[in-house]
């Protein structure tokens, strides 16, 4: 079970305020809140930033639960890279994965060269 209720119960959040800041519906919201269905990954960037909370914590897993700066940043970016991902075709992820392990060889020959 998520934690979107709880976190926006402490952060003294009326649903329908956090709905006006993050554009969704009420009926959207509550449904997440409820776990009846998820948040796609721009939306718990979106609920998280609002939220001032990591997205780990608002989806259950034990840890951080405040995040700073930098680390939204990061966090950001990188579910914002999972949803652009999700959204291509077969082909577009096959080179997605090409780039990935070309780039991993090249890291690896010149760190060679670091040592």
């Amino acid at each position: 079970m998520n934690r979107i209720r709880e976190a926006r119960k402490e952060q003294g959040i009326k649903q329908t305020d956090l709905c006006r800041r993050i554009g969704v519906s009420q009926a959207t919201l509550s449904g997440w809140e409820s776990g009846r269905f998820e948040p796609n990954a721009a939306a718990w960037v979106s609920l998280s930033k609002h939220l001032n909370v990591s997205i780990e914590y608002l989806m259950g897993a034990m840890g951080c639960r405040v995040i700073t700066g930098r680390e939204q940043v990061l966090e950001r970016e990188l579910w914002e890279l999972i949803d652009a991902y999700t959204e291509l075709d077969e082909r577009g992820r096959e080179t997605v994965r090409q780039c990935v392990q070309q780039q991993r060889r090249y890291s690896r020959f010149y760190d060679s060269f670091e040592r």
